[in-house]
């Protein structure tokens, strides 16, 4: 068992589990000391991402060695946060890629 298990949370728009991980973990926080709606958005993650609508499936990054792993990327909505979760075919999980508090 890791030091760090991950978390799971269900989102029933997607009708999926989103997997929260070391390393959505790591790409937020590189953003999140920037911006306090960033910061917020971390201390209300169960409700934003059970609670977020899918927007769209958005094309991934070329040449991003973050989005490498994944083989879909979707933009959810939930108040004033956007939502990116990954789609790792390999796994057929859903990742939580980045968060972040929006704006009003």
């Amino acid at each position: 068992m890791s030091e760090h298990p991950e978390k799971v949370i269900w989102n029933n728009s997607i009708h999926a589990f989103i997997h929260v991980k070391n390393s959505s973990v790591n790409e937020i926080l590189g953003h999140a000391s920037r911006s306090p709606k960033a910061t917020e958005a971390q201390f209300r993650l169960n409700d934003i991402l059970s609670q977020a609508i899918l927007i769209k499936q958005i094309p991934l990054k070329k040449g991003n060695k973050n989005q490498r792993a994944f083989s879909q990327m979707y933009l959810l909505k939930w108040k004033n946060s956007r939502v990116l979760v990954g789609f790792q075919k390999s796994k057929g999980e859903y990742v939580l890629y980045y968060i972040s508090g929006g704006q009003k």
